[in-house]
């Protein structure tokens, strides 16, 4: 059974660098399964700014490179996703200007000027590239007869965005679909906590390096029959070491 194996790194601290996680998982993986699996990887946040941000791209990157990250990821979920814990318009415009107020001081205070408002337009104008980007990128590379399995790399601020993409395949995918994080910020209890409760999806959490245990992930779904990988996985889980 051939798997669909899509990798997801959204947002990076800096993005307009292409985050180096996916091109060597995708190296080792490439390496290891060969056309056994349909790779695809996928640096969404980078691809959402240079859509959104546009012409003003470069003083973007450095206006972000000041902000509270996750937070600004976590209301643009929240505005997405929140359902009945939404905030209001007024209480997200009212964070969104804070974390504006402060990257400012901190921008002033090493010598940079300019500005760069945010605002819940701008904020749903983003969620929506990234919304828009999956649909596009990884939601068609998802296979509805053998395995599909979707990591996210979660270092520096990438848990709610990662969420957001996660959030989305499971309500658009009809198939069986494993989620796979993996990175830094996944050994903290809280984002594990997060990641279930908060973004509202289950999946694997993959502590410590992770080539040797994503192949072994990709493998037990390889040798399952055709709609068994995640009970296969399950069984993997039980039995491991």
């Amino acid at each position: 059974m051939r798997a669909s194996v899509q990798i997801v790194s959204a947002p990076w601290a800096y993005p307009s660098l292409a985050p180096i996680q996916l091109g060597a998982l995708g190296a080792y993986l490439e390496r290891t399964f060969g056309a056994s699996i349909d790779l695809g990887l996928h640096p969404v946040f980078l691809d959402a700014m240079l859509e959104v941000a546009g012409g003003d791209f470069i003083h973007f990157h450095d206006y972000w490179s000041e902000t509270h990250r996750e937070l600004i990821s976590m209301l643009g979920f929240l505005a997405r996703f929140g359902g009945a814990n939404r905030p209001e318009r007024g209480e997200i415009e009212q964070c969104l200007a804070m974390i504006a107020e402060e990257a400012e001081a901190r921008r002033l205070r090493r010598g940079h000027s300019g500005r760069f408002s945010l605002s819940l337009d701008w904020l749903e104008a983003l969620t929506d590239s990234v919304i828009s980007l999956t649909d596009r990128t990884i939601l068609p590379r998802l296979s509805r007869t053998g395995a599909s399995i979707v990591g996210f790399s979660l270092n520096y601020s990438q848990v709610y965005m990662s969420g957001l993409i996660a959030r989305r395949l499971k309500e658009r995918f009809g198939g069986p679909l494993v989620f796979v994080f993996g990175g830094g910020s996944v050994s903290h209890p809280v984002v594990v906590d997060q990641i279930r409760t908060k973004i509202g999806v289950s999946g694997i959490v993959v502590l410590g390096e992770g080539e040797r245990k994503l192949t072994r992930i990709v493998q037990t779904c390889l040798d399952a029959p055709e709609g068994t990988g995640e009970q296969a996985l399950m069984a993997m889980l039980e039995d491991r070491d």
